[in-house]
């Protein structure tokens, strides 16, 4: 199964469905009873000669033992779930197609690691070294990802990362960690560009979280500033959880920014844009990390007109977008963010590199994924650079009337 045919099943897989679309517009729901059995509780025990998902006959050639550590506790839970059912999509289609190349089936482990990263390096020691996992999918806190690459650094099996974009987790020379989420740099490009060519600005105050995430951003930030001939004027960092930005907004009043770029999480965006309209700060809003359905679910009219940076939109009218789009919202009846996609084109191109390979070899999948080249998924078209960076063209996207348009 080649490059193009894997994005063909993708797309196929999609346009099959004819359920109409909510997108991330939907009404967001996260209770774990909607989601389809995962393949761990649902025959995960089965050797490669039983059945595969959805009944049909496994491959001959045995399984790829597929590891994922995520939250499906706590307060994080609702971005664990995201992530997995964009994985169990893809899983599910490749098994139903006949396996990888029609030689394997897919057998995909769960844990969860509930967003902590001594639990995670506990979830991860049992993946790599107890259930044998050919490979694995890590969490989506940088926290976790950083604890859980040393197990699998030391056990040499090659671990992606969909929805992490912290810049210190390629930083560790760890030739066994892929970050298939888009990077931050790229984020600061599309931000960049948009800034000082359509809107003419140049200059902007930051407000970003007090962590890996977004110290990382801030820093990427001032690095492009000078290419872009931005001023940073002003930047405040703040904690998770925090819910007064009265300081920072007043102050950002007063030194009257072309614009406010924010490098957080929605929960805190939308307390602060509802702020800024308590203090008439007229001041647009820009920045990443925050394309999710809940922006709009809890934010409602206060966040309109904000603007981020991302590498996918169900505004994008491309048919495999809202193939996929239709069919996740039909499966889970829930709104998502891009880290679904993410997830769904992450296990494509695990499906990718064992084909090349032909074998299920960890270090045989890891060298394989070291020469991806061009691969065409629902985030864009993909390549690795030398720190085992995902490269992607992000779109700079903007809330009206409630829903996500493409920017001009």
């Amino acid at each position: 199964m080649k490059k193009k045919r894997l994005s063909a099943l993708m797309l196929a897989a999609g346009l099959a469905l004819t359920a109409c679309s909510g997108g991330n517009d939907s009404a967001p729901t996260t209770a774990a009873d909607k989601a389809p059995a995962d393949t761990a509780a649902a025959g995960s025990e089965k050797s490669g000669q039983g059945e595969a998902a959805g009944g049909e006959a496994a491959p001959a050639g045995g399984e790829l033992v597929l590891g994922f550590a995520v939250p499906l506790t706590g307060t994080s839970a609702a971005g664990g779930e995201i992530v997995r059912n964009g994985l169990q999509m893809a899983v599910d289609e490749i098994n139903e197609a006949g396996g990888i190349d029609g030689k394997w089936t897919i057998r995909l482990i769960t844990e969860d690691n509930q967003n902590d990263p001594s639990t995670s390096v506990n979830v991860m020691e049992k993946l790599c070294n107890q259930d044998n996992a050919n490979v694995v999918i890590s969490s989506t806190a940088s926290s976790c990802c950083l604890a859980d690459m040393e197990v699998t650094k030391a056990a040499k099996c090659p671990e992606l990362a969909p929805a992490s974009t912290a810049a210190s987790l390629t930083e560790q020379g760890n030739e066994y960690f892929f970050r298939t989420a888009v990077t931050d740099s790229s984020n600061v490009v599309c931000l960049y560009d948009y800034f000082t060519g359509t809107m003419k600005g140049s200059k902007i105050a930051v407000l970003y979280e007090s962590n890996d995430f977004g110290n990382g951003g801030y820093q990427l930030l001032q690095d492009y500033a000078g290419q872009y001939n931005v001023e940073i004027i002003d930047a405040q960092a703040y904690n998770v959880g925090d819910v007064d930005f009265s300081v920072q907004l007043t102050q950002f009043k007063e030194e009257a920014p072309d614009a406010i770029f924010v490098w957080g999480h929605y929960e805190e965006v939308t307390i602060m844009c509802k702020q800024m309209a308590q203090y008439e700060v007229e001041i647009p809003v820009m920045g990443t990390g925050y394309n999710s359905p809940y922006l709009t679910e809890m934010g409602g009219e206060f966040v309109e007109g904000i603007m981020l940076s991302t590498c996918y939109t169900t505004a994008d009218p491309d048919e495999k977008v809202q193939a996929f789009d239709a069919k996740y919202t039909e499966l889970y009846k829930a709104a998502y963010d891009q880290n679904a996609p993410q997830a769904y084109d992450t296990v494509y191109m695990i499906a990718d590199a064992v084909t090349r390979a032909q074998s299920v070899d960890r270090e045989a999948i890891q060298k394989a994924l070291t020469e991806v080249k061009d691969f065409d998924g629902l985030t864009g078209v993909m390549n690795f650079d030398e720190k085992n960076n995902v490269s992607k063209t992000c779109k700079m996207i903007k809330i009206e009337n409630g829903q996500q348009v493409l920017c001009d």
